[in-house]
């Protein structure tokens, strides 16, 4: 079989960018030529004023903080409404009832305002009529957008930009954001530009080959780790590098176990980290599990 590189891993991506027409973006993180951040407080002031032209709303922005002050700022204003907030501060069984209580209120069409991290993005299958996502990396957003009208609700649902300042929302730790953030916002302040290009091939490949470029002049590039008390980069074990690609255009797969550089990138390499540990939390049955564990007629049994 022929080795094809750099193949796109959906097939039928122009089918999906039509789809997407579903949504329409909005930036709201400019006045003119000018950069506009809002407070939290700014924020839930402008979705309060929107209400009634949408009363199914999501909220996605990038931070903990970010999410519990706004959902704070929403409950305390005069929105008769009610207001959820989800957060990986939750445990899981926690959210999922939020989530299964969200869907059951949409699907009644009763007035509900969903406050999320990035969590809900992917794996959630739920629409809303409108989402408003803070400014972050393009593959985020379009994430985001696949919350909005995913069941067509409308002829087309409303996706804003919004820019939060940095006491509402505190970035300074989370570079990848940061620099994703930074490339759209270049993006959008470009002459013409148009807010519902960035779902086109053109403008992912662009913002693309500029966030790579971010992470080559970064302390990251190379995918550097310790293997074995060495100092590594997993780059150098890829086999898709021109030397792999010459070796398997010119040897059968039989041969290929020569390589040994993918058993280094498996042991160390995750898609998603996973530096977790399960927990017991006062949840639901987890009161009453914990209290048994403490119980003096556990510790005699």
């Amino acid at each position: 079989a022929s080795l094809k590189i750099d193949g796109e891993i959906i097939q039928d991506l122009s089918q999906r960018q039509e789809d997407f027409k579903r949504v329409k973006f909005t930036d709201l993180t400019r006045q003119g030529i000018q950069e506009h951040p809002i407070s939290s407080q700014e924020l839930a002031e402008l979705i309060t004023y929107k209400f009634n032209d949408s009363q199914r709303i999501l909220v996605i922005l990038n931070t903990i903080g970010a999410v519990n002050q706004l959902a704070e700022n929403l409950d305390s204003g005069q929105l008769n409404c009610k207001v959820y907030a989800l957060t990986t501060r939750m445990c899981a069984a926690h959210r999922q009832k939020l989530i299964n209580e969200i869907k059951d209120r949409l699907a009644q069409k009763l007035p509900t305002i969903c406050v999320s991290t990035p969590l809900i993005e992917a794996g959630v299958d739920i629409s809303f009529e409108t989402v408003y996502r803070s400014v972050c990396g393009l593959d985020s957003i379009v994430q985001a957008a696949g919350r909005c009208n995913r069941n067509g609700e409308r002829d087309r649902g409303d996706v804003y930009l919004v820019l939060l300042n940095k006491d509402s929302e505190k970035l300074d730790k989370l570079r990848e954001i940061k620099w994703g953030q930074k490339i759209v916002l270049n993006m959008l302040a470009q002459k013409d530009f148009d807010p519902d290009s960035l779902l086109q091939t053109k403008v992912i490949n662009n913002y693309f080959d500029h966030f790579y470029q971010e992470i080559d002049q970064s302390e990251l590039s190379g995918y550097p780790t310790s293997d074995e008390g060495r100092d590594i980069h997993l780059a150098d074990y890829i086999e898709g590098k021109q030397a792999s690609r010459d070796y398997l255009q010119q040897n059968s797969g039989s041969e290929l176990k020569a390589f040994s550089g993918s058993e280094t990138i498996a042991k160390h390499f995750e898609v998603i980290d996973q530096e977790t540990v399960s927990v017991l939390v006062p949840y639901g049955k987890g009161s009453d599990l914990i209290a048994l564990l403490n119980s003096q007629n556990y510790q005699d049994s």
